[in-house]
């Protein structure tokens, strides 16, 4: 049995480099997969057809389809073949893209417009004709953002904004399609193919088939409760990027500032330094107790929950505890808050003083949540005597 036995997936720009890497991994998995390219579309070898063969040649099932993302039309019927061959659609996987590298004051609208229709409004075309279909299912949208998107990359301003576009269009449906079930989830890679072949930042040991088992999990059972994630590869490296947001400087009183206190001050304000903040320490009891978290949690009580819980510790180390599913986590903060963790639901922040006292009962007995109706009884979630002491 494969992960994806029986998955229905879309893949865009599959005829070659990553999205080609993408296609083989899937069928490998078990899926059945529409391999989309407009390569070669009026000859009498495109490169969607070329790794269909591939597939069918490994024993799988494949479609191949050459219409463009930037047709809507097109769009559609790649949706329509996947439904009229196989009946659903699990997964979409947008890929699909160009470039066309030139500093901002060389680059022609035509250069612009080329970029951000192919990936920005291409993966808005694709998600637009999928969605009513990944709906019926509680499908997987897995969408391609880039280092330049997220972090800038000179002579890229067309791929940037781009990209960018799709992280914020990505973390939008993230939250609007958790309670539909819908995951939808951004891959950032780095990986050396006919694209990138020039770019002497992508090391040639990066290779598009190390990416692709990032998809394979998304689109897979074992990835139903990730969502609103942007993943980082390369290579054999997997991580995360997150947007941050720092303490910053508040100024006293509710006089506005002037633009002198702020060039006196610009240093503080993007400052992400926090020695300020308690060191982690072995004698520190709040983070003692924390570290038995993860044993203690229950898996499976309360399905589906997941939540972000901060505790700000006054004369201590900061605590968060991380819900998916069944999985817990704890992480130790010295005041850093992560907006993308904060933004996920539900969450709740509680604080704690040492010269007063805790009880670990009491650090469960109070979530507050940002829907009603989601209000849960965390304290059964938890076996209190795995806990540890002061329960």
């Amino acid at each position: 049995m494969g992960l994806l036995d029986n998955k229905v997936i879309l893949i865009t720009g599959a005829g070659n480099g990553i999205g080609r890497a993408h296609a083989l991994a899937c069928a490998a998995a078990g899926a059945r997969v529409i391999v989309n390219d407009p390569e070669g579309g009026d000859t009498e070898e495109p490169a969607a057809g070329r790794v269909v063969a591939e597939i069918i040649a490994a024993g799988g099932e494949a479609a191949a389809n050459t219409d463009s993302v930037t047709d809507p039309a097109g769009c559609a019927r790649m949706v329509a073949l996947a439904q009229q061959r196989w009946g659903h659609l699990d997964a979409v996987v947008n890929n699909a893209g160009i470039l066309r590298d030139v500093t901002f004051k060389k680059m022609t609208d035509a250069q612009w417009r080329a970029v951000l229709d192919v990936h920005l409004e291409g993966t808005r075309n694709v998600t637009v004709a999928a969605l009513p279909l990944l709906l019926d299912g509680g499908g997987a949208l897995i969408n391609t953002s880039s280092y330049s998107g997220l972090i800038g990359n000179f002579g890229q301003s067309n791929y940037a904004a781009a990209k960018a576009g799709i992280y914020g269009f990505s973390r939008v449906l993230a939250l609007e399609l958790r309670k539909k079930g819908v995951t939808v989830n951004c891959l950032a890679p780095v990986a050396k193919t006919r694209m990138t072949a020039d770019l002497p930042m992508v090391d040639a040991e990066w290779r598009p088939e190390q990416v692709s088992p990032v998809v394979v999990f998304l689109a897979s059972e074992l990835g139903r409760g990730v969502t609103g994630r942007v993943w980082g590869i390369q290579g054999q490296r997997l991580h995360a990027y997150e947007m941050q947001m720092n303490d910053g400087v508040e100024k006293p009183g509710d006089e506005p500032w002037t633009a002198e206190e702020i060039a006196a001050h610009v240093g503080e304000i993007f400052s992400f330094d926090t020695s300020a903040a308690a060191p982690l320490a072995e004698g520190d009891p709040v983070t003692q107790v924390f570290a038995h978290f993860p044993a203690g949690h229950k898996p499976g009580v309360l399905p589906g929950w997941r939540a972000t819980m901060h505790w700000v510790v006054k004369g201590a180390t900061d605590q968060t505890v991380n819900i998916e599913g069944d999985v817990c986590a704890v992480a130790a903060r010295r005041r850093l808050i992560n907006v993308a963790e904060v933004e996920r639901s539900p969450s709740f922040t509680r604080r704690i003083d040492l010269e007063t006292g805790f009880r670990t009962r009491s650090l469960l007995a109070v979530p507050v949540l940002d829907r009603r109706e989601e209000v849960l009884g965390v304290l059964e979630a938890w076996d209190l005597t795995a806990l540890g002491h002061n329960s």
